[in-house]
């Protein structure tokens, strides 16, 4: 059976007069509700047009060849269709038009980076979507896919001509290449996180008709498991009884580390709380009121007794303050807990969500709290998210094994 190509653009031809009172053929290309028109370059007697058939009635030799023009430009249209279905470009109907007037260039694929580049400007304009965070995972992914671009000398590759291959020859330049802080290539689970983000990027592009064909599909990053470092009781005390020889910036995130070691919050948390966010309840208790930044969820749950001490400490030293917490970047903190560590003899590398992470097992599961309970405090929306942190440690291990031991 012979198949036939259905074609999914309409073309029709209608007479039109101009100022001159001279009746001219225009064409009009339909598809997806766009439609973009051009003259035929064709002259006639308004008389010679049959606008219901879109062709020249067939009273006069002239018309057969006027009818062979729009059978031409019919055939041509055709072609331009096929052209750009074949180059992997979405067909519109105004890129039909640009290639049937011969402007191929008009309708090539985006270059991949600066389709990234529009990406990243789009998502810097949702504030209230993507935090800075996220925003500086796209703009390093953008580092790291220039570099591999150069490398297969490919800087000026498409979109379209990005294949699965390419997923995985930049998975392995992600995994073999030098980091220049580290001195050694990242990690699987980073490499994974801006692979992660290319596929989004890829994805975009194909919910915006940029590309017919998702390149990802069938390309499966290996998934590594987590480790959630976290301090113990002995390393936590080290902390809350150094006091660095008077150094007020070590202090100062000392006491912020701690803040979130008793609170559970997250940085980006804490350090939007704001003063007016905790009130002293009925219960006698300091609860707090937030809207979490990573999930967007509502926070609502008591204070332990040691954040609430903290939390005074802060309003005496910065009583014009409005936040909680003193202002100071991620960054920072990171940087001076590092030297924290070192002072105290943390062999463990100390990052503020290991303040978290403490939280969760430390303070809580390890004090025997049951699962669900933790899920509250943490501030989880499922207990799957909360589950990550029940593994038995050490010390619970022990505190099973006497406990038991009394009626065994």
């Amino acid at each position: 059976m012979e198949y036939t190509e259905k074609i999914p653009y309409s073309l029709k031809f209608f007479a039109m007069t101009n100022t001159k009172g001279e009746t001219t053929i225009h064409a009009r290309i339909g598809l997806k509700r766009r439609k973009a028109e051009f003259k035929a370059d064709i002259t006639c007697k308004k008389e010679d047009w049959d606008e219901e058939n879109m062709r020249f009635h067939h009273t006069k030799p002239h018309n057969n060849y006027l009818n062979q023009k729009l059978s031409v430009i019919q055939g041509k249209v055709f072609e331009s269709y096929i052209t750009i279905r074949n180059s992997g470009t979405r067909p519109t109907a105004a890129n039909i038009k640009m290639v049937y007037f011969g402007e191929d260039s008009k309708i090539g694929c985006p270059l991949i980076l600066t389709y990234l580049d529009d990406h990243l400007e789009l998502i810097k304009s949702k504030t209230d979507e993507y935090r800075p965070g996220t925003i500086a995972h796209y703009t390093t992914l953008r580092k790291y896919l220039a570099e591999f671009l150069s490398s297969i000398h490919s800087s000026n590759m498409r979109m379209n001509e990005w294949k699965r291959k390419h997923f995985v020859q930049f998975e392995t330049h992600l995994r073999t290449t030098e980091h220049k802080t580290l001195k050694r290539p990242i990690g699987r689970a980073t490499s994974n996180k801006y692979l992660a983000k290319l596929k989004v990027v890829f994805n975009v592009a194909l919910a915006n008709e940029v590309i017919t064909i998702n390149p990802s599909i069938g390309f499966k990053m290996k998934r590594v498991k987590g480790t959630k470092e976290f301090l113990t009781k002995d390393e936590i005390r080290r902390i809350e009884k150094h006091y660095f020889d008077g150094n007020k910036s070590l202090d100062r995130v000392r006491k912020l580390f701690l803040f979130s070691v008793y609170s559970g919050l997250r940085f980006s948390d804490a350090n939007q709380l704001r003063r007016e966010n905790v009130s002293l309840e009925s219960d006698g208790n300091y609860w707090m009121t937030i809207t979490q930044q990573k999930t967007k969820e509502p926070l609502y749950r008591p204070l332990f007794r040691k954040a609430v001490k903290l939390m005074k400490e802060f309003e005496e030293e910065y009583p014009d303050s409005e936040f909680v917490i003193p202002r100071i970047t991620n960054q920072k903190v990171n940087a001076y807990l590092k030297v924290i560590a070192d002072f105290t003899g943390i062999q463990k590398a100390l990052t503020h969500h290991v303040a978290r992470h403490t939280f969760a097992t430390t303070i809580l599961l390890d004090s025997g709290i049951d699962l669900k309970t933790v899920s509250f405090f943490m501030g989880h929306s499922s207990i799957k998210s909360t589950e990550v942190y029940a593994k038995i440690t050490k010390n619970r291990a022990i505190d099973v094994v006497e406990n038991l031991n009394c009626v065994l």
